[in-house]
């Protein structure tokens, strides 16, 4: 009866205490991927725990935590690491938790791998990690690979969407690094996408430009303004609103209110 209950997509997790470093032993070990994958679940089921959140960003006593084991070879498991990741980030103790850990850097490298999957989750976890000005803060250095990503429009509409609004988020905490990549230019392109999540997100991101100076001026530069005042008949909602918020900031400046009368006298 006993042995019905055991689960066999997941490992056996030791008593209290000793239950997190017990599996990072065993990964350690680098077994056979069908063992590493129930380690694994088992570790993300222990991340459901607050008080486990620590314990897995070092690794218990090793010091490596999921860092040493987020940047593998086999596609599965890097997936099931990303959404471990993921599953840490939910909460606002577990973003804190990933912040003060080494995790961020060899995730960031995650945003190339090969697995589209496994980009979205980590996508997920950066977006969630923005939630908090210390997480935006954190992901500035970021902003302009981001915006690479979007140039490319490689990736799925889910994705794009994801990269938007963790550059509004950044760029809500610090705009410098999004407008000195040609970012006004770029959110500007994007605001006649057929999504409307995508429209959504990016004039987001373009209001949290516009809400500085530099940002208004290459607003009006761009000639987007004409774009903003179509967006106000947009089918959405949440675009018209993000539309409107970056016409406001944009006509407190001389050259931002010419503009704005001059569309509206044609």
């Amino acid at each position: 009866m006993a042995a019905s209950l055991i689960d066999p997509s997941r490992a056996p997790v030791a008593f209290g205490r000793r239950a997190v470093p017990q599996l990072f032993e065993e990964l350690q070990q680098r077994p056979e991927a069908a063992r590493r994958h129930r380690a694994l679940n088992s570790l993300c089921d222990l991340m459901h725990d607050p008080e486990r959140v620590y314990q897995t960003v070092t690794g218990g006593q090793s010091g490596a935590g999921l860092t040493v084991f987020v940047l593998q070879d086999k596609e599965t498991v890097r997936q099931r690491d990303s959404e471990a990741v993921r599953q840490r980030g939910s909460e606002a103790v577990r973003q804190q938790a990933l912040l003060s850990s080494s995790l961020l850097p060899p995730l960031s490298q995650l945003l190339d791998d090969p697995s589209s999957s496994c980009r979205r989750s980590v996508h997920r976890v950066l977006k969630r990690l923005t939630l908090l000005p210390a997480g935006a803060d954190a992901l500035l250095t970021l902003v302009p690979k981001l915006m690479l990503k979007l140039r490319q429009e490689k990736e799925e509409e889910e994705v794009q969407a994801l990269i938007l609004s963790t550059l509004s988020s950044c760029s809500y905490q610090d705009p410098r690094p999004a407008l000195a990549n040609d970012g006004v230019s770029l959110l500007g392109h994007i605001l006649s996408h057929r999504s409307t999540n995508i429209r959504r997100e990016a004039a987001d991101a373009l209001m949290a430009l516009s809400v500085c100076r530099d940002g208004k001026e290459q607003v009006c530069e761009q000639n987007l303004l004409p774009v903003l005042v179509g967006l106000l008949q947009d089918e959405d909602l949440e675009v018209q609103v993000n539309a409107v918020g970056v016409i406001m900031f944009t006509v407190t400046i001389t050259t931002g209110t010419h503009s704005e009368t001059n569309q509206y006298n044609r």
